[in-house]
């Protein structure tokens, strides 16, 4: 686990300051119902719980995009951590014991 935490902050480091590309500006920027989380509450659509993180960021840090890039690393870390155990517990079953 400490190896794939050391992987993605390796991997994350310089994204930090970079600011926003591609589709933030739409999503993030000019999106002017990401001002409330209440919006996204219960989630309906594909993409609600993205949106619900957005409207926190933007809650405690306004348009501050380093803020956004440590809760997508912070995701990217669990997501990283949860694959590991999934792919840790598969190699216990039975059938794949020799491997």
């Amino acid at each position: 686990m400490l190896t794939i935490i050391f992987v993605v902050l390796l991997i994350y480091s310089n994204t930090f300051n970079a600011p926003f590309v591609f589709d933030d500006v739409t999503t993030i920027v000019d999106n002017t119902s990401i001002g409330d989380p209440y919006n996204y509450l219960p989630p309906r659509a594909n993409r609600d719980i993205g949106y619900l993180t957005f409207s926190m960021n933007y809650q405690l840090n306004g348009l501050d995009v380093s803020g956004y890039h440590v809760v997508n690393l912070l995701i990217h870390m669990l997501n990283a951590g949860l694959v590991y155990y999934l792919v840790s517990l598969t190699f216990l079953t039975p059938s794949l014991s020799p491997l």
